[in-house]
């Protein structure tokens, strides 16, 4: 359990770390907007593939 700890504190001080280490964003400015589009659109295909999947699957299971 003493190590679980040990390693829980270890990557919370890491990840706070390099979080402290970015330069804050310009005052009065908005930083680069990020560009949603190519990971929404992949994310929605998956979900669209995952989706025919399983209803292809539960038609099959009810006709059988």
């Amino acid at each position: 359990m003493k190590k679980h700890l040990y390693l829980l504190a270890y990557c919370l001080f890491a990840i706070a770390s390099v979080a402290l280490a970015d330069d804050p964003p310009p005052i009065g400015g908005s930083p680069d907007p990020i560009p949603a589009d190519g990971g929404l659109s992949a994310l929605a295909v998956t979900g669209g593939i995952y989706a025919y999947r399983k209803l292809k699957a539960r038609k099959k299971a009810k006709a059988a």
